[in-house]
């Protein structure tokens, strides 16, 4: 059954062997809509890859090293995958969300009235939000660090600060994008501009030009510019730079551990990278 995709996700954790892909689809059949699929390998150790379903339509989801979270269309969360240290449990009394981002054994959630909340693993303070955080409008969760947009366009990050990927740069301010790979962050302004920090902080090659969106992977960051077209930069030591030829028009961009994964204009799905569990097949 061909699905058409509206939304992809691939997340970059560099501790881990781990290559999953979730796609969430939009295709006419009611039933059918919003509904996850899924391929790759998550556990690392060749298990089947679940394939959630819900009464609910999902809107949302993110695929971690070891587990998956996604936001049904009333708000609630559902997670998946290995629960060791709580991460896929939804605490209890949470309540409606409208954004979700997990990292390495931790999920991180965006409620209505712009709090933050952080559960699972916290080895490096990743799970311990920052009091007097202020109301935010977008998360990002790296593999052990967080990284967040405020409503006034301003950056925070806490967690692991070994590389420097928590130092937000002094005066950053207008910030409409935000990512988290494994120690650097990216962030991207309202006027197109682009601003890194951290291990692998790479910048994009110049005469880039204005970016609409951005994506940090474990070493290599990818950017959709104005007109469609991408352009990824940093490691390519498993082709995750090779973008295909005749990639035409990109809609969405999701930068992995060693891949890269594309949704076309067409609601298809191009991926290119490491392939060794499947996660570009």
């Amino acid at each position: 059954m061909h699905h058409r995709v509206f939304r992809i996700v691939s997340k970059p954790m560099a501790v881990c062997t781990t290559a999953i892909m979730i796609a969430l689809t939009s295709d006419s059949r009611a039933a059918a809509e919003g509904q996850i699929v899924v391929w790759g390998q998550q556990s690392g150790n060749g298990s089947t890859l679940l394939q959630p379903r819900s009464l609910l339509p999902f809107t949302v989801v993110s695929a971690g090293g070891l587990h998956s979270m996604a936001l049904r269309s009333d708000g609630s969360l559902m997670g998946w995958g290995d629960d060791a240290l709580g991460q896929s449990s939804v605490p209890p009394g949470l309540g409606p969300v409208k954004a979700v981002d997990i990292g390495f054994a931790y999920s991180m959630a965006l409620k209505p009235d712009g709090s933050v909340v952080c559960w699972g693993w916290n080895s490096h303070g990743q799970c311990s939000v920052p009091s007097g955080l202020g109301p935010v409008s977008s998360i990002a969760a790296g593999q052990s660090h967080c990284a967040v947009v405020r409503v006034n366009g301003s950056v925070a990050c806490w967690g692991q600060n070994t590389s420097g990927q928590c130092n937000v740069p002094t005066g950053l301010q207008s910030v409409s994008v935000v990512d988290a790979g494994a120690a650097y962050t990216i962030a991207l302004t309202s006027n197109g501009s682009l601003h890194a920090w951290g291990d692998g902080a790479y910048q994009p090659p110049e005469g880039t030009g204005p970016l609409s969106t951005v994506t940090a992977g474990a070493s290599h960051s990818a950017a959709i510019k104005l007109d469609g077209t991408i352009v990824v930069w940093g490691s390519n030591e498993s082709g995750q730079l090779n973008v295909p030829a005749g990639l035409g028009v990109v809609t969405a961009i999701s930068a992995g551990a060693s891949h890269t994964v594309a949704l076309k204009a067409d609601g298809s799905v191009a991926c290119w990278g490491l392939d060794n569990y499947g996660q570009c097949r």
